[in-house]
């Protein structure tokens, strides 16, 4: 009853500006070094007239050009502190 009719929150998550930990902490779980090629973007408008996923993926380009942070700061007003 406290919220507002369409209220929307977001979680900080975790935060890898380059993207290059995530990858990196995978690897060292791994206990071996994992090796990381580039996602061949050119090449997927070809398969996705055949495959929904890569049509969604290609979709979501944009946010590997561009990263967005999610702000949490009305979900700990709210709350207090963001639930981990």
């Amino acid at each position: 009853e406290e919220l507002p009719r369409f209220a929307r929150f977001h979680f900080a998550g975790h935060w890898d500006p380059d993207g290059s930990a995530f990858p990196a902490a995978i690897a060292a779980a791994a206990g071996r070094g994992a090796k990381q090629a580039r996602l061949p973007w050119a090449l997927l408008p070809l398969a996705a007239p055949f495959n929904p996923t890569l049509r969604e993926l290609i979709e979501m380009r944009p946010f590997w050009d561009h990263p967005v942070r999610l702000d949490n700061r009305e979900l700990v007003a709210f709350l207090g502190e963001e639930p981990r």
